[in-house]
C-alpha cells in the first residue's frame, strides 16, 4: 500500500475537492431543515479532518498518516453520498409542492 500510496493520494485529493464543491452547493441550494442538516455534515468533517490532522501531526508515522488519510477520504465520500441524498430529496420535495399548487 505505501508503494501505491502516490497514486491513491492524487485520488483522495480528487475526492476531498469533489466533497467541498459539493458542501458549497448543497449549502447554497439547501433550505430548511436541510441546510441545517447540511451544516452538521458540514461541522462533522471539520471535526474529522481535525482528529486526522491531529494523529498524523502527533504520531508523525508514514503508516499511520496513510491510514488517516484513507479514513479521511473514507468520511468525505459518505458526506458526498448524504449531500447527494438531501440534494435529490428536496428536488423531489419541491416537485411535489409544486405538482400540489397547479
Amino acid at each position: 500500500m505505501i508503494e501505491a500510496w502516490h497514486t491513491v493520494k492524487w485520488l483522495w485529493l480528487a475526492v476531498v475537492v469533489a466533497y467541498i464543491i459539493l458542501q458549497t452547493v448543497a449549502l447554497k441550494r439547501l433550505r430548511g431543515e436541510l441546510k441545517e442538516r447540511g451544516h452538521r455534515v458540514w461541522t462533522a468533517m471539520i471535526a474529522v479532518f481535525i482528529a486526522v490532522w491531529s494523529v498524523q501531526m502527533v504520531f508523525q508515522n508514514k503508516r499511520l498518516d496513510v491510514i488517516a488519510s484513507l479514513i479521511f477520504g473514507a468520511a468525505c465520500l459518505g458526506a458526498i453520498a448524504v449531500l447527494a441524498k438531501m440534494l435529490g430529496g428536496q428536488r423531489h420535495a419541491a416537485r411535489d409542492s409544486q405538482a400540489t399548487r397547479v
